[in-house]
Order: structure tokens, then C-alpha cells, then sequence
């Protein structure tokens, strides 16, 4: 059965629309890993949809489909290598409960304080990237502006020309 760029494009924002889901509730390694496997088949789709735009020909659609691997996949592939990562190192440096109780409101005190500061360092990260993004997108946005004047100016252009 020969897919369209359109079918590819459903599946695709599926694919997406449950990888949010999943960083949106209980991130558990199971579902981590299921994001991971999620961005596989999603960056199989946009592969197949710029190959499928390249064979007809169509710029726009090309453009498109090569920008959703940055603008799309690649933060949400960070976001979930970073909650694996996030995972294992809890697992990696998890200390048992001190049962004697002496000291222990020190320790928990510096924990909170500890993971609030490397929250505090992901939301920076976060909000750089989402800066990045916004930058690419106002720009993206101008250019499509100048071209639609340029067409504009054309389409005046030829008014004036043609006989009526």
C-alpha cells in the first residue's frame, strides 16, 4: 500500500500527540522508553515525507518536512533523554532512609535544595531553547512575509500589464 505525504503526516502528528501525552503525565521509565520508540517511527514518517515531497517536486513541502525534525523531534527527543537520564541517576546515587534519625533533616534539607537548583538549571535550559525556537520562528516568519509582498508586487505588476 503506497502512502501519501498526507497519510505520513497523520501519523506523524500522532506520533507526536502521544509523545506529549506521556512527558505530560507520569514519566516512568516504561513510558520514556515508549517516547523514545514513538520518536523513531515519528522521525521514520518525516523522512518518508521529504522523500515523498523531493519526488514531487514541491519546495514548500520539502522545507517542511526537513525543518520538523529540528523544530519538532529534536526537543522532544532531549526532553525524554533527559528524564532517562534524570531516572538513572536517582537510581544510581539512591541512599536508604536513615532509620537512626539523627542528622537526617540536614541531609533532606540539602537534597531539596539540590534538586531545586538542578530544576532551576533545566528550566533556564528550557526557556533558552524556547527562546531559540521563538528566534527561528519569527524569522521564519518574516521571510514568508517578504515573499508574500514579493508576490503581491508581482501580482500588481502583472495587473498593469494585462489587458483586462
Amino acid at each position: 500500500m503506497t502512502e501519501s505525504y498526507e497519510d505520513y503526516e497523520r501519523e506523524y502528528n500522532a506520533y507526536l500527540s502521544r509523545i506529549r501525552s506521556f512527558l505530560a503525565g507520569t514519566r516512568s521509565p516504561v513510558t520514556l522508553k515508549e517516547c523514545q520508540r514513538l520518536i523513531g517511527e515519528a522521525k521514520k514518517c518525516a523522512t518518508a515525507m521529504q522523500g515523498l515531497a523531493e519526488v514531487e517536486g514541491n519546495a514548500m513541502k520539502i522545507k517542511e518536512a526537513s525543518q520538523r525534525l529540528e523544530r519538532d523531534i529534536t526537543p522532544l527527543a532531549k526532553e525524554v533523554e533527559r528524564a532517562l537520564d534524570q531516572g538513572n541517576r536517582e537510581e544510581l546515587f539512591y541512599q536508604a532512609p536513615n532509620a537512626s534519625g539523627g542528622g537526617a533533616d540536614a541531609s533532606d534539607l540539602e537534597s531539596l535544595i539540590s534538586n531545586s537548583d538542578s530544576m532551576l538549571r533545566e528550566s533556564q535550559a528550557l526557556a533558552m531553547e524556547t527562546e531559540q525556537i521563538g528566534n527561528a520562528t519569527l524569522g521564519q516568519m518574516g521571510r514568508q512575509r517578504e515573499q508574500l509582498q514579493n508576490a503581491n508586487t508581482n501580482l500588481d505588476a502583472t495587473m498593469e500589464v494585462a489587458p483586462p
